[in-house]
């Protein structure tokens, strides 16, 4: 008769925050996944209106894309949190109901990354 071994002890897991955690609001993200690592931008866009033309008419005269945050991952990590994500929002849409979203244009593949 075999025996089975025991299953090993999980360890007390501990969350900290870093003194140097910040909170970021972003308003997009963009990024990729190659063989070696997933990259992943947060960035927010900051509008700058046009002080030209008619009074009582805004125009856009710029628009700033600051990154925020690089996370560099793993492969599998990057599709962790992918996976994390989704199970978020079917919980987030079966409670509250569908998100809607507007087309997202098609992204550029690459594997040259910011940093």
């Amino acid at each position: 008769m075999k025996k089975t071994q025991p299953k090993p002890k999980t360890p007390h897991m501990e969350i900290r925050r870093d003194p140097n955690c910040r909170i970021v609001n972003a308003t997009g993200v963009f990024g990729g996944l190659n063989p070696v690592e997933g990259c992943i931008m947060l960035y927010s866009d900051y509008p700058y209106p046009s002080t030209a033309g008619p009074p009582g008419k805004i125009e856009l005269a710029k628009l700033v894309r600051e990154i925020q945050v690089i996370l560099k991952v793993s492969p599998i990590t990057f599709k962790i949190i992918a996976d994390w994500m989704q199970r978020h929002i079917q919980r987030f849409e079966k409670q509250f109901g569908a998100l809607i979203q507007k087309e997202l244009p098609e992204e550029p593949i690459t594997t040259n990354y910011i940093g």
